[in-house]
C-alpha cells in the first residue's frame, strides 16, 4: 500500500471534521456544516478542500449518488487515537 500525500494542517482539520462526523451521525457533514464550522463566508474554501483531498485520495466521489446526503466517502483517512499505556505514556495509533 502505497502512502498518500502529506495534507495541509487546514486540509487535515476538514477531514478530521468529517470523520468525527461520520463517527458521531452516521453521515459526513455537508458543505454547509464544514463552512459554518470553520467559519467561512462561502462555499470556495470547502470546495478547494475538498478538491485537495479528492486529488490526494483521502477522498472518493460516490457512484451514483448513493450513500446517504454525501456524494464522497472518505477513504484513505486513517484516523489517529491516543490511548493512554500506563504512568502518563500515550501513544498515537496511525
Amino acid at each position: 500500500m502505497s502512502e498518500l500525500p502529506v495534507l495541509t494542517d487546514t486540509q487535515q482539520a476538514v477531514l478530521d471534521f468529517m470523520i468525527r462526523g461520520l463517527i458521531a451521525d452516521q453521515r459526513i457533514p455537508t458543505t454547509e456544516d464544514i463552512k459554518r464550522h470553520f467559519g467561512y463566508r462561502s462555499g470556495n474554501a470547502v470546495s478547494s478542500h475538498i478538491h485537495h483531498l479528492l486529488k490526494k485520495g483521502y477522498l472518493e466521489r460516490r457512484k451514483n449518488g448513493r450513500g446517504g446526503s454525501s456524494p464522497y466517502k472518505i477513504v484513505g483517512a486513517v484516523l489517529s487515537v491516543e490511548f493512554p499505556l500506563g504512568k502518563g505514556v500515550t501513544h498515537a495509533n496511525h
